[in-house]
């Protein structure tokens, strides 16, 4: 096989007499250089051209030199980029090393038979300025050329040889010889290759620089050394700390230690304190414990201080555990012994006993037994009674007991001390922390104060129930004998419910355990004091699954259930609540004629249907049916409801129909209907319609009370939510059959005045008209359900705890669905998308507007100066005192966005069109041309006179209603008319509700409003029955403003709202906050 090295090109005989020359005219000195710099393989890029020979020669530090050599007649011209060249004479070491390289490159090919490795190249060590090297030349007899590996580039870029690495042994001499340390001791260490020991120690640095082969771990070794190496024999002089840094480097090679090799041990030494007595006292001194149990005074050992502490006995070096820093090592040196009188002996004693196991340090003592491997046993001493336990916990070593901490650290060494004899026991510290951890994984908590565990209540109880018993068994007792604690299996609810009559249920309800049992009084306490175990009479204690228990009691509690009694009677309005208890199937038993009951009760569906009564001058549509039906189905039972019908569906029919129906089947009776002062007319013109066989008169005007005594003949009596206030007194005398609240959500506030009139009026039944139930908080609905049920949803702030937080706050849809199920059978809500199928469709869009740049700068000067009045009006009273500010800043806003004007600015004022205005007109001119009629309505009533001053510019017909608006119903009835004007520009307050305009086929909300309810009602005005055509309602929306923003508040509105009353809403929103305020000043 024929190798690399036999492929090189033969050296030229006129090479070879260069080369030569190349020799001679160099210092011996340089020659030697050039060689190390060859073999440190620092040549490269070798290149032989024509006339000359170029290359690249790394320096000691990295840096490159650029080489030529010119050839010719014998001889050769060099030149190099170092600083030396040509200064010491002719050529330097770099173009020494360029020519070795070139005829190592270049050389003759050996016999092919001759295949034996080259031997080494010597060291520079073993090379004197005198010695011979012939360079090769062509075909030169006995010419061998400088031996370099054939793959010189790889190792170069690698960094390693393929040759073995040299050997090296250290030797290690003292400098001054003598027992103990010394601080003026230092150490001579020589390096020394093993196959050339006799040529003297080598030059570490130098070979570093060289880059000689070199292993890795003796280069680490190296660089460490190089540092200290500052004599002219190579020989390196280390204090103690510095050799304490090499010894661990030198741990894998061969290191002479007085003419052998030291060895390393593996267990390492431990100071120790050795007691010595004496006639008049005693001595401490410190000596080292080597592991074959004998104890060496300090000054009969090297002691080496440094980054780690190790000590040389004859040829073997320990390392010292624990391992202390040079200073301590350093004044126990100096001071290794101390001397007390035999009147301290005892506190020194107790000194070392106590502290020295905290640093790892032993005692040995002349006369006193010190006994390492003893094994403590425990001893538990108990007081108390059932609800309160103490115990002390000891080890016992040998004859001396001592208290256990389960935190204790650093023990020492336990004493036993006696008439004759003295006995130290180093103390477990681990044995004795888990002792006192079993203590406190029984509950127990440890006093520092008294040394004692302690516990009481459900604690202590399952300590002398259960806790005892599990203790080791080895460990002793003592003290009071065990209270006898008794804990019972698990308590479990048995509930039972029954019928009392036709319009009562019975509910039996107790906790019980074994042959014991408690009520919901008990168990109430025992949940609010937070205790593992139930309280027992007969003294024994239960225990008790927390979740389980608590959601029995607030079933029960929200049934209606009394705590202290195991049979309450409940109205039947409780059959949902039941209902929930009977789900607890595991729990509960229901006779079957209460379930039958709860059943009809929760079945809307299997309501009886009801005739249409007699005199009702109306034709029902199939679902107003149903609603009386259902008003009839809560009337027999004596229930009250919610008639939640979507606007414009007929509610005030259905209660009609009602009323006739109650007075065909009861007689004569008056019944009161509550609604807005704008919607009574509506009320008298649709009773004089559809009922003309009762009796109806409206509670309003000045002259009223000249009518008091009327009251009572009446079937129907209609007044306003702001009269029932003034009034209270004299309408609570009539004695109502029922109390119908129309719009009802005027009550949604339970605390305000009009909420509280409203309770307080007497009455057979109830009945609640909205269409919106809920706006904006849970609260308003409950408020709704106490005056319809006083207590069905129990007081205001349990049902804030029950249902308000967990739903809005913690979005809990298990509560979400409970709530849902206790108020379904009392509510009927049907939306026109499910009962009036022949109802048209009402499209619902939003139109845009882009504000002009002059009208877009004014928004955000008004919004800067707006946000900064709130956030310091925030600052000084509070977001809640703010709300006066906030409000007026947004209106603010609101009106920039609807016209410019709005803002009221001083006469003169140049002030930017409003692209609102443009865009109505737009609208209006289309819908217009295309012979549809709109109902225009606005918050601003500045707005809508605006409106009406552009409308009369391009000759547009229009009627307008406001809340001074006297004639109400004969504007409803112009715009009505086939001929009717096509535009109604109508206040959103004012107008909103108790309207039928069916005439229009457009809806325009000039402006937005913050509750998306007003706005449906308003559209309802026209999207409801008796309507022909598709409804179509825009929203004209600034892009870019406030009024972007209050579009996402609609929509987490309208998500409350559906989420409790059972439409396709999934979340639960929130009212105004202080973050929606945040956001609404913000710019998008």
């Amino acid at each position: 096989m024929q190798t690399t090295a036999d492929t090189r090109d033969p050296l030229s005989p006129q090479d070879g007499i260069w080369l030569r020359a190349l020799k001679a005219e160099v210092e011996p000195v340089t020659f030697k250089k050039g060689r190390e710099v060859a073999e440190g393989r620092r040549v490269f890029g070798l290149t032989r051209e024509p006339e000359r020979i170029r290359a690249q020669v790394a320096g000691p530090s990295g840096e490159r030199y650029d080489v030529a050599l010119i050839p010719g007649e014998g001889k050769v011209v060099s030149s190099c980029t170092c600083p030396v060249w040509n200064t010491t004479g002719p050529h330097c070491e770099h173009v020494v090393a360029v020519a070795l390289i070139y005829a190592a490159r270049f050389r003759p090919p050996p016999p092919p038979q001759k295949a034996a490795a080259p031997p080494p190249p010597p060291e520079p060590e073993d090379m004197g300025p005198d010695d011979e090297e012939e360079i090769p030349g062509g075909g030169a007899p006995g010419m061998e050329g400088v031996s370099l590996p054939a793959l010189a580039k790889v190792e170069s870029w690698l960094g390693l040889s393929s040759l073995p690495d040299y050997e090296f042994l250290y030797r290690l001499t003292p400098a001054s010889t003598g027992a103990g340390g010394s601080n003026n001791r230092h150490w001579v260490v020589d390096v020394r290759r093993q196959d050339a020991q006799t040529k003297g120690p080598v030059h570490v640095k130098r070979l570093l620089q060289a880059g000689s082969r070199i292993a890795p771990p003796d280069e680490r070794i190296f660089m460490v050394l190089s540092r200290h190496e500052h004599r002219y024999d190579s020989r390196i002089v280390l204090s103690d700390e510095d050799l304490c840094e090499v010894l661990e480097l030198l741990r894998q090679r061969r290191v002479i230690y007085r003419g052998t090799p030291l060895v390393y041990m593996e267990q390492p030494v431990r100071p120790q304190i050795h007691l010595e007595s004496r006639p008049d006292g005693a001595t401490a001194q410190i000596e080292l414990l080597f592991p074959d149990g004998v104890g060496y005074p300090l000054k009969d050992v090297i002691v080496l201080a440094g980054r780690r502490t190790y000590v040389i006995q004859a040829q073997n070096l320990h390392a010292v555990e624990p391992d202390f820093p040079p200073r301590l090592l350093r004044k126990w040196l100096l001071e290794p012994t101390m001397a007390f009188p035999s009147g301290q002996l005892d506190r020194v004693l107790t000194f070392f006993a106590a502290h020295l196991p905290r640093f790892r340090m032993s005692l040995k003592a002349d006369d006193i037994e010190v006994d390492e491997s003893v094994e403590p046993r425990f001893v538990v001493t108990l007081e108390g009674a059932a609800e309160r336990v103490k115990v002390q916990l000891a080890a016992r070593y040998g004859q001396t007991t001592v208290a256990v901490s389960p935190t204790a650290t650093h023990l020492g060494y336990a004493s036993g001390v006696g008439e004759d004899s003295r006995k130290l026991y180093r103390r477990r510290d681990e044995v004795e922390r888990a002792a006192g951890k079993v203590l406190l994984d029984q509950g127990l908590r440890f006093d520092q104060a008294s040394q004692a565990f302690d516990a009481t209540g459900d604690v202590a109880l399952e300590f002398w129930a259960r806790g005892l018993a599990s203790l080791p068994e080895e460990w002793e007792r003592y003290g009071v004998q065990a209270p006898k604690v008794r804990l019972r299996p698990k308590l479990k609810p048995r509930i039972r419910v029954g019928m009392s009559g036709v319009q009562w249920f019975d509910l039996d309800a107790e906790f019980v355990t074994d042959d014991q049992a408690v009520d919901l009084g008990a168990v109430r306490m025992w949940l609010d004091s937070g205790r593992k175990f139930v309280p027992l009479k007969d003294g024994s204690f239960a225990e008790a699954d927390v979740a389980e228990i608590k959601r029995v009691a607030d079933l029960l509690e929200e049934a209606g259930a009394m705590p202290g009694r195991t049979r309450t009677r409940l109205p039947l309005h409780q059959a949902v609540a039941l209902d929930l208890l009977a789900d607890l199937s595991e729990f509960t038993e229901v006779e079957a004629k209460a379930r039958q009951a709860m059943l009809a009760l929760r079945e809307s569906a299997g309501v009886p249907k009801v005739a249409v009564p007699e005199g009702l001058q109306a034709t029902l549509r199939h679902y107003q049916e149903a609603g009386l039906s259902w008003l009839w189905f809560l009337r027999r039972h004596g229930l009250s409801g919610i008639l939640a019908d979507d606007m414009g569906l007929g509610k005030t029919i259905q209660s009609l129909s009602l009323m006739q129906k109650v007075a065909n089947d009861e007689g004569r009776k008056p019944s009161l209907v509550v609604a807005p002062t704008s919607v009574l007319a509506n009320w008298e013109r649709e009773a004089e319609r559809f009922t003309l066989g009762l009796k109806a008169m409206v509670w309003h005007g000045q002259d009223r009370r000249e009518r008091a005594e009327d009251l009572k003949d009446m079937d129907l009596v209609l007044t306003s939510y702001a009269l029932v206030r003034r009034d209270l007194e004299q309408l609570s005398q009539v004695g109502f059959r029922y109390v119908i609240l129309d719009e009802a959500q005027n009550i949604k506030n339970a605390d305000s005045a009009t909420a509280q009139a409203c309770k307080s009026l007497p009455s057979e039944t109830r009945l609640a008209l909205t269409g919106t139930p809920l706006e904006n908080r849970l609260s308003e609905l409950w408020s709704i359900f106490d005056f319809l049920m006083p207590g069905f949803l129990g007081s205001a702030e349990g049902f804030s705890d029950r249902y308000e937080q967990p739903i809005q706050v913690a979005n809990d849809p298990t509560a979400k669905d409970r709530l849902r199920r206790r108020i379904q059978p009392f509510i009927m809500r049907r939306l026109k998308t499910e009962v009036a199928k022949d109802l048209p469709p009402k499209t619902e869009s939003v139109a845009w507007c882009e504000m002009e740049p002059g009208q877009a700068a004014l928004y955000r000067e008004v919004l800067e100066e707006s946000r900064r009045k709130v956030n310091e009006s925030i600052e000084k009273v509070g977001f809640k005192r703010s709300r006066v500010s906030i409000l007026a800043a947004l209106m603010r806003l609101r009106q920039v966005c609807c016209d410019p004007r709005l803002l009221k600015m001083p006469p003169g004022t140049l002030l930017p069109s409003s692209a609102k205005l443009e865009r109505f007109m737009e609208l209006v001119a289309d819908l217009v041309a295309e012979g549809h009629r709109a109902l225009v309505f606005s918050q601003f009533t500045e707005m809508l006179e605006l409106l009406k001053q552009e409308a009369d510019k391009v000759g547009l017909r229009y009627l307008y209603l406001d809340g001074r608006t006297k004639d109400r119903m004969g504007k409803v009835d112009e715009y009505n008319r086939p001929d009717g004007p096509p535009l109604f520009f109508i206040s959103l307050k004012a107008g909103g509700t108790g309207l039928n305009l069916t005439a229009a086929d457009y809806v325009i909300h000039f402006d937005p409003w913050w509750n998306p309810a007003v706005e449906d009602q308003a559209t309802d005005r026209t999207h409801r029955i008796g309507q022909t055509r598709a409804v179509i309602s825009y929203k004209l929306i600034t892009r870019g403003t406030v009024e972007e923003k209050i579009l996402s508040l609609q929509r987490r509105k309208r998500e409350l709202a559906a989420g409790v009353l059972g439409t396709d809403g999934d979340d639960m929103g929130r009212t105004l906050t202080e973050q929606d305020i945040q956001e609404l000043f913000t710019e998008i």
